[in-house]
C-alpha cells in the first residue's frame, strides 16, 4: 500500500480527488501524497505548441518558487521539493525532493512533514524506514494536517513503524474522515477486519451506529460515518 499529499498552486492547496479505479489503494494514497503546479487550466490533449508553453510555464514557477524557498519561506520549499519530486519545472531528483521537504519541515510546514514522511516510507532520496515515516506523520497530524492522520491509520492497521493497533488506525481513520480526506471509505476493503470492526465500534459508542460489530461495511456503517462526519 502507497501514500498521500496535495494540489499546490503558487500559494493555495486543494485537495485532489481520490481516485475511483485502477490499482485503488496505492495509486489514491500516492496521489493525495503528490502535489501538483497548476498555473493554468489546459485542454486535454494539448497540442505541441501548447504543450511547450506549459514546460517555460512550470520551469518560470519553479524559479520563482526556488527564490523564495531561499528566502526562507517554508511552503515554497514544500513547492520545490514536490517539483523535483515530480519533476515538473525541472528534472526530476528525489535527493533534491527530501532536501527541500526537510527544509520545510524544520521550518514548521505540514505539507513538508507528511512529504518527508513518505519519502521515508517509500525510501525515495532516503533510506526505507516505516519508523521515521510515522514520525513525520504524526508531525503533520499534530499541525492538523489531516492526510497524514489518514497516513497514520495506515501505518497502525499494518504494524508499519509501530506496533499494530486496530484501535488507534480507526482514531486516525476516523480523524481523517473529519478532516476532508475519503481514502478510508474508498477503500476499506483492503484493510484489517480488526480495523474495520474497531471503526464500527468507535462510532456505536459515539451513538452512530447501531449494527453489528462483524467488519462487514455496508450501507448502515456508511451512514454511521457520514453522521460522524457531518457532526464534529
Amino acid at each position: 500500500m502507497s501514500r498521500l499529499f496535495v494540489l499546490l498552486a503558487a500559494s493555495t492547496l486543494a485537495f485532489p480527488a481520490l481516485a475511483q479505479t485502477g490499482p485503488a489503494p496505492a495509486a489514491a494514497r500516492a496521489a493525495l501524497a503528490t502535489t501538483e503546479v497548476k498555473p493554468a487550466l489546459t485542454p486535454r490533449r494539448p497540442d505541441a505548441k501548447q504543450a511547450r508553453q506549459q514546460t517555460a510555464s512550470d520551469s518560470e514557477v519553479f524559479r520563482q518558487q526556488l527564490a523564495m524557498a531561499a528566502a526562507g519561506n517554508a511552503q515554497a520549499m514544500a513547492y520545490v521539493g514536490d517539483g523535483y519530486s515530480r519533476g515538473r519545472g525541472v528534472a526530476q531528483n528525489d535527493s533534491e525532493a527530501v532536501r527541500w521537504y526537510r527544509a520545510a519541515a524544520a521550518a514548521g510546514h505540514a505539507l513538508g512533514m507528511n512529504s518527508l514522511g513518505w519519502m521515508y516510507e517509500q525510501g525515495h532520496g532516503v533510506a526505507q524506514n516505516d519508523t521515521e515515516a510515522v514520525r513525520w506523520y504524526r508531525a503533520a497530524a499534530a499541525a492538523g494536517y489531516a492526510i497524514a492522520m489518514n497516513n497514520l491509520g495506515v501505518m497502525y492497521d499494518q504494524g508499519r513503524g509501530v506496533a499494530q493497533d486496530p484501535a488507534v488506525a480507526a482514531g486516525w481513520f476516523l480523524a481523517a474522515e473529519r478532516g476532508g480526506i475519503r481514502w478510508f471509505r474508498e477503500f476499506v476493503s483492503v484493510l484489517r477486519p480488526e480495523t474495520i470492526r474497531a471503526v464500527q465500534r468507535r462510532l456505536r459508542d459515539a451513538g452512530y451506529y447501531h449494527g453489528a460489530l462483524d467488519a462487514s461495511w455496508g450501507p448502515s456503517s456508511l451512514a454511521a460515518l457520514d453522521a460522524y462526519v457531518a457532526h464534529r
